[in-house]
């Protein structure tokens, strides 16, 4: 992958802990919040990763509820996330033990 850059590694991170320092390296944010929802739009800044990703939308309430990948090409993929639960009773007793070895 001539686009996938060491950094990147820490740009993956920052995506799934939120820890937007990391993903400012990657990307251009923009974004806003209207009433309980907010999205953001991340722009690669690199010209290697534009060439693969033009851009990532994420969008959601208090959980991310949407992803979308638009590739330079025209393609897209958008991911759903729904019946998202937390705390105590998001996983049952069998997924629990499974987590915790």
């Amino acid at each position: 992958l001539p686009w996938f850059t060491p950094g990147m590694c820490a740009g993956a991170s920052g995506f799934v802990s939120g820890d937007l320092s990391q993903l400012n390296q990657l990307f251009d944010m923009d974004g806003g919040i209207q009433g309980k929802q907010w999205k953001v739009a991340l722009t690669a800044k690199a010209p290697a990763l534009a060439k693969a990703i033009g851009a990532i939308t994420l969008e959601g309430s208090d959980y991310v509820k949407k992803v979308t990948i638009s590739e330079a090409g025209g393609d897209h993929t958008d991911i759903q996330f729904s019946d998202i639960h937390s705390g105590a009773t998001a996983l049952n007793v069998e997924d629990g033990a499974a987590f915790a070895q």
